[in-house]
């Protein structure tokens, strides 16, 4: 409901619609951000309990999982939330030239 308030009052600040297109591309920009990063904690909550959970192989008998596992892979996660972070914000960083070429 905010956004659509936000578009609304951004459409009527100018009748040329130039505020209301960089408005929505500037939306895009950060929803992409946000579906990724939506992603990224989905596999989290699903992960993580599962390395908690001690198990026993039954062929060899070496135990895996547990707290340290846990550890291990929230550890590798928040590096990919960092280098997926890093990567989305430097390519919306190189794309404001176009943004300016796109708006008056």
């Amino acid at each position: 409901l905010t956004f659509l308030a936000v578009t609304r009052v951004t459409q009527s600040i100018d009748n040329t619609g130039v505020a209301a297109t960089a408005h929505a591309m500037a939306i895009q920009t950060f929803q992409i951000g946000g579906i990724v990063l939506l992603a990224l904690s989905t596999v989290a909550q699903t992960v993580v309990p599962n390395a908690m959970i001690e198990k026993i192989d039954s062929k060899t008998g070496e135990k895996t999982g547990g707290m340290t596992a846990a550890r291990v892979i929230v550890s590798r996660l928040m590096r990919w939330g960092f280098i997926l972070g890093t990567v989305l914000g430097s390519l919306q960083t190189l794309l404001i030239p176009y943004l300016q070429k796109s708006t008056p």
